[in-house]
């Protein structure tokens, strides 16, 4: 099922409203507490370093999914389906999926792209179709 475009307006529309205004001191205050590299101000998350783990994309693993990639997700604790993603999907479909990944503007910030970006025609949605596969 492709995402609504509604609702993803809705969700940055309510992500803005807690940035801004006068819920931005909370959110800035559970940001550093989400990326604390100490546990003074108490729990670490390991989220933290999902963004850092693999080092970029550059090099060799620009527009792949490598194995690194996939554990990096665990840092989020999303576990379901990740051991048929570590092997069959990188490896059955990497020219697959380089050519999808080569066709998103990196560029790009999700929040300012517009709703072409996502629809089911994009190399977005192709490329999360088959991963959910």
């Amino acid at each position: 099922m492709p995402p609504d475009s509604r609702t993803y307006a809705s969700r940055h529309e309510l992500l803005d409203n807690y940035v801004r205004d006068s819920r931005r001191a909370r959110s800035i205050s559970a940001l550093r507490r989400y990326f604390a590299q100490d546990a003074t101000d108490g729990e670490l998350y390991t989220g933290r370093h999902f963004e850092r783990f693999t080092g970029g994309d550059v090099g060799s693993s620009e527009n792949r999914i490598t194995p690194a990639d996939v554990l990096a997700l665990t840092f989020l604790s999303i576990k379901e389906g990740l051991p048929g993603v570590t092997v069959d999907v990188p490896e059955v479909h990497a020219a697959e999926i380089s050519n999808l990944l080569a066709e998103i503007p990196a560029e790009l910030p999700m929040h300012e792209a517009e709703w072409v970006h996502f629809d089911t025609d994009s190399p977005a949605y192709k490329l999360w179709s088959l991963l959910c596969q």
